[in-house]
């Protein structure tokens, strides 16, 4: 009998193939994701969701993803969203509200948001990388007040390992070590880890709390603890 498993170098060859098109896949992965959040639809609940809080939370994750989102400058966020917002409107997944500015989520039809919800699925394992190193880093500034890129590092593949064991994760864990470094210049880049005296790093609140719910961040907070 001969025995079926995953290939390791398979499995990374799909991921960076994955890479040349995600900027495909994150165009209504990203809204939808916001809008999941945004609308309670995991909490049963019908939040009429805003375009203006669509646009400026997507305007964010650009601002953070910009290595992964080949995107124009000069296509803005509003095209983005309301093109992403039409398609969900095709699927029976939401209606416009009275004042034609915001959205509501359809919770009668849990066929309908299970659309939805497969479109959020497309960027959950880039949250999911993202996420758990960012709690890394949070629990490493609480510890120490600064952290060593190696150290995070380090921090983060311990933490994805043992995330992925107990099911947390869909992500194998050694993308951690893969694509840390890349996500390390991202969060700098994007000023959400600064340069601490020089010597480390620390990380910048004021820009954790404006994408702390779009990466879920307190589950890994917590669970990195």
């Amino acid at each position: 009998n001969q025995s079926i498993g995953q290939s390791e170098d398979a499995q990374l060859n799909l991921w960076w193939y994955r890479g040349t098109i995600f900027h495909l896949l994150a165009i209504p992965g990203i809204v939808a994701h916001i809008l999941v959040k945004a609308s309670g639809l995991e909490q049963g609940r019908q939040i009429p969701v805003s375009e203006q809080l669509l646009e400026s939370q997507l305007s964010l994750v650009r601002q953070l993803w910009d290595d992964e989102l080949f995107w124009p400058e000069g296509t803005s966020s509003a095209l983005l969203v309301r093109a992403a917002l039409n398609v969900f409107e095709r699927i029976g997944a939401l209606e416009w509200a009275q004042d034609k500015n915001a959205v509501i989520v359809s919770v009668e039809r849990p066929e309908k948001s299970e659309g939805l919800k497969w479109f959020a699925s497309l960027v959950q394992p880039e949250i999911e990388l993202y996420s758990i190193q960012l709690g890394a880093a949070l629990t490493l500034t609480q510890e120490s007040g600064m952290f060593r890129r190696d150290e995070l590092l380090l921090h983060t593949n311990k933490l994805h390992r043992s995330a992925f064991l107990r099911g947390q994760i869909s992500v194998q864990s050694n993308l951690s070590h893969v694509f840390g470094g890349r996500i390390v210049d991202c969060y700098s880049r994007a000023r959400f880890y600064i340069s601490a005296e020089g010597v480390g790093l620390t990380v910048n609140y004021s820009h954790v709390a404006t994408l702390s719910s779009f990466l879920a961040l307190e589950k890994w907070r917590e669970y990195s603890l």
